[in-house]
């Protein structure tokens, strides 16, 4: 008889403490080799001037080392059990999304308006992105 393999889960010491079990449906895994999030980071080639978009800072790990170099984070988290513990990282403004506000459909939109719904980023030019961001910020997504 075949011996069978116990899978085996890490689980991040703080989010255990809270009893929070990953969703992988929304790509969750959480990253705490202090060695990979700097070399990550540094990959990044952040300037101290920089404002950080991150999606899906999780437990903030790499948020932390972010904020080091930049000036500013703008971290998204979609799982409010994870948002609670961002808000103990100073410097991080945390600032909560309406529950209607669904991105999906407003860049689908902004894809549409701009006639960019089938097309891929290699194949504009210059003149494309700028129409682009332009109906972005036309619909309030601003890029800094």
């Amino acid at each position: 008889m075949p011996k069978v393999k116990e899978k085996k889960t890490r689980v991040h010491d703080k989010v255990a403490m809270q009893g929070i079990q990953f969703n992988k449906d929304f790509g969750q895994h959480i990253l705490k080799n202090p060695l990979i999030i700097q070399a990550i980071v540094d990959k990044g080639c952040i300037r101290p001037t920089d404002t950080v978009l991150e999606i899906g800072p999780g437990t903030g790990n790499m948020t932390v080392k972010i904020l080091e170099q930049a000036k500013k984070v703008i971290a998204c988290e979609i799982d409010p059990r994870l948002v609670i513990t961002l808000i103990f990282i100073p410097r991080l403004g945390l600032q909560e999304v309406p529950p209607e506000f669904d991105i999906k459909d407003l860049i689908d939109t902004v894809l549409t308006e701009a006639n960019f719904a089938t097309s891929r980023a290699r194949t504009m030019d210059l003149d494309d992105f700028v129409l682009l961001l332009a109906t972005f910020n036309k619909h309030g997504i601003h890029f800094a």
